[in-house]
């Protein structure tokens, strides 16, 4: 129990150790548009934001690990607003501070009001499949502009009294600042229990008294300044009323309707950003549409007393994390510190220097820019990269939302964005959904034919075109596939078939274009087939409904690939074939007997025995003893395989009269690999171990041919499954 608490406690502390400084940092650089004499408005605000909306998220039942606070990306949005002519037009009518304050609580409030709204309709898991360039570019845009928010107080520089200073540095200002950068970002080498930030902060907060009581005092920046932790005499939230006397009406309400769907937004993807980075530390998860609803709410609550937008913060949750907090309790224990530091302490942080909080945002900016832009950059700098185009859009994307931010352009930032993500999206969805196209002559059938039939094949078989298809096929990919596929109808193919195994959605559109399709192919005199409609599948479900199975006939939608190819082999066998004898294979056209002459095969029939197997009948069982081979006269077998995970078992070869099966029991007498069973009412004549060894003694030149035409036999299977392979991988 006490190990437990013991541990809690020092995951708060760590946290508020790095809530106090941020906070108060982060306050400084909202307000930072409006001058120092609302410096301290900033600092009262970061601090009500480390405050009230932790309250009311713990008190509406968070309990996760996470630890609330504000956080940059949403304090740019502020910040903006605080850059933004409307506040200069409210200080300039004499509004003061009041209607500033009010004018923000107004859009906190609103922002909580969409976020709530956004977990209602839980929509929240849904900001995530915002294209990542997007988000990387407002990433990087943020951490830019926090960064470069903290160059003057790092170099000394007074932006408000520029001509009486004479824009002059100070030296010993940016050693401290230096040193406390320096110090976070290597102070973990050296010891892990303390968060690195709060080490640097605490020596350069020791480097500038020690320059200070040395008598350098005055070459070194101002401290953050004196403050009361008290609540607001009147709540920003209750003077809105008042803005409509400083603005127009309609303008207050777009103006405020704008910024908090902004706020609203870029605060949704932080959350989720953050949450997914913090679940993967801590390997927790929680409800992502709750969270963001008591955020909301919390966020309403702050906006009554002027506090900064709040977020779940990465920076306080990691540092709670690592030492040792484990639960929400670590979370209470740190909110408990900051007030009681804030309340009882305020003077004691007041004697911190502007420029040793504004090191301590550059770090965090520093690590706040992601690290997936650099390795874009990186990719497209590569010469001849397979990726580069589509990697050069992306980056084009971050860049600009990046540019747009720098510019100022908060809420333009966020319209591109989200535009951008919608024009991606539906680029890269009307991209050709064809994941590979082949003609029937590099893939075949898993069924077996005689020496006749595969030469038919080998001469007609480009007459059979493949589409593998993957993704969506909707009105934008089926007018794509439409027309590659209509531009091969002057190579007169015979048959087109659609692998649509891995087609995940389907619409009216996408399936009445297949359905144009196979009338243009039907007028060319081409049949279109398609293939991966299992029964009670969605593709099986989508053609069937959207009448493209009833278009193509029933004996034209096949539940996989193979079965789709041999239809199509036997469709051009009928074409481009004699017609044969519809009983039994002949004896002496058996590849197997190739090049005997009619003594030799009637020698070779004299060691064969006739044998009829039932349809559905199994011929041999995997495991059993090999005791024979079996030359198909009429009738199919298959070879069929079941796997665990699905009900139907996957086809591996079907054996067709003219082809020969079992035969390896010849060549090695091992067990059978497989289990045979008959498709159909099956003949077959068989030749056993012991007849061929007869036939071995008696006469060894034919037993000879047969084991050299087994070979061959062996060697072409072989290859066409090795160009089958080197297809489907290039």
């Amino acid at each position: 129990m006490l190990s437990w608490l013991r541990h809690e406690f020092a995951g708060g502390a760590a946290s508020a150790a790095l809530a106090l400084p941020l906070c108060i940092g982060f306050g400084l650089y909202a307000f930072a548009p409006l001058g120092p004499a609302y410096a301290h408005y900033g600092v009262l605000a970061g601090l009500y934001s480390a405050l009230i909306p932790p309250l009311i998220a713990y008190l509406l039942g968070a309990r996760s690990i996470s630890v609330f606070g504000p956080r940059n990306t949403s304090l740019v949005v502020v910040q903006s607003l605080f850059a933004n002519m409307l506040a200069a037009q409210l200080l300039a009518s004499g509004g003061g501070a009041n209607a500033v304050l009010a004018y923000m609580a107004c859009v906190v409030f609103a922002s909580g009001c969409f976020q709530a709204a956004i977990a209602t309709l839980s929509l929240g898991s849904l900001m995530k499949y915002i294209p990542h360039p997007v988000t990387a570019g407002f990433q990087n845009g943020a951490a830019l502009l926090l960064l470069v928010a903290q160059i003057e107080s790092l170099l000394g520089l007074d932006a408000y009294n520029w001509f009486e200073t004479r824009g002059a540095v100070q030296p010993l200002t940016m050693l401290v600042g230096a040193t406390s950068i320096a110090v976070m970002l290597g102070a973990h080498r050296f010891t892990r229990r303390l968060p690195s930030l709060i080490v640097g902060l605490v020596s350069g907060v020791a480097l500038y008294h020690l320059l200070a009581a040395l008598g350098y005092d005055q070459g070194l920046g101002p401290y953050i300044g004196e403050f009361r932790l008290v609540w607001p005499e009147s709540l920003p939230l209750l003077g809105a009323a008042d803005l409509f006397y400083q603005i127009p009406p309609l303008r207050l309400a777009l103006g405020i309707l704008g910024w908090s769907i902004t706020l609203a937004i870029v605060s949704t993807l932080d959350i989720m950003m953050v949450q997914k980075v913090v679940e993967n530390v801590t390997r927790t998860r929680e409800d992502h549409d709750r969270a963001l609803m008591r955020i909301g709410v919390a966020n309403m609550a702050g906006a009554l007393v002027g506090a900064l937008p709040c977020s779940v913060s990465m920076v306080n949750t990691l540092a709670s994390h690592t030492a040792g907090g484990r639960t929400w309790k670590s979370g209470v224990v740190s909110m408990a510190l900051v007030l009681v530091s804030a309340a009882l302490v305020p003077t004691t942080l007041a004697l911190i220097p502007t420029v040793a909080v504004a090191a301590l945002l550059a770090v965090t900016a520093y690590r706040l820019f992601d690290r997936w832009t650099l390795v874009l950059f990186m990719r497209v700098l590569r010469p001849h990269h397979g990726e580069r185009r589509a990697y050069l859009l992306d980056l084009l994307i971050v860049v600009m939302v990046t540019g747009t931010m720098l510019a100022g352009q908060i809420v333009l930032a966020v319209i591109l964005g989200v535009a951008l993500s919608t024009i991606t999206f539906a680029w890269r969805m009307s991209r050709s959904i064809v994941r590979h196209a082949y003609r029937g002559d590099v893939a075949r059938s898993r069924k077996t034919r005689d020496l006749m039939q595969n030469a038919l094949l080998s001469a007609h078989a480009n007459g059979i075109a493949v589409f593998e298809l993957d993704g969506a096929l909707f009105f934008g990919t089926a007018e794509k596939l439409v027309l590659q596929i209509e531009s091969m109808i002057e190579d007169g193919p015979d048959c087109v078939i659609l692998d649509m195994r891995r087609i995940h959605d389907m619409d009216s559109t996408g399936a009445r274009l297949l359905i144009q399709l196979n009338e243009t192919l039907a007028a060319s005199h081409c049949s279109l087939a398609i293939a991966g409609a299992m029964p009670g599948s969605r593709i099986e479900a989508y053609t069937r409904e959207s009448g493209l199975a009833a278009a193509l006939t029933r004996s034209r939608v096949f539940k996989d690939l193979d079965h789709a190819i041999e239809w199509a082999e036997e469709q051009i066998i009928a074409k481009h074939g004699e017609d044969e004898q519809a009983g039994s294979f002949p004896l002496g056209k058996f590849s197997l007997l190739a090049g005997m002459d009619r003594e030799q095969v009637e020698i070779v029939a004299s060691h064969l025995a006739p044998v009829r197997f039932a349809a559905g009948t199994v011929v041999f069982e995997e495991g059993s003893e090999g005791l024979a081979a079996y030359l198909i006269i009429s009738g199919v077998a298959s070879v069929t395989l079941h796997q665990l995970d699905q009900l139907r078992p996957i086809r591996l070869v079907t054996f067709s009269p003219g082809t020969v099966f079992g035969e390896m029991a010849l060549l090695d007498g091992e067990p059978r690999s497989a289990t045979v069973v008959a498709d159909t009412e099956l003949e077959c004549q068989v030749l056993s171990i012991a007849e061929f060894e007869r036939l071995k003694a008696a006469h060894p030149h034919i037993a000879i041919r047969l084991l050299s035409n087994l070979a061959r036999e062996s060697s072409l299977r072989l290859r066409r499954a090795n160009r089958l392979i080197f297809e489907l991988e290039h």
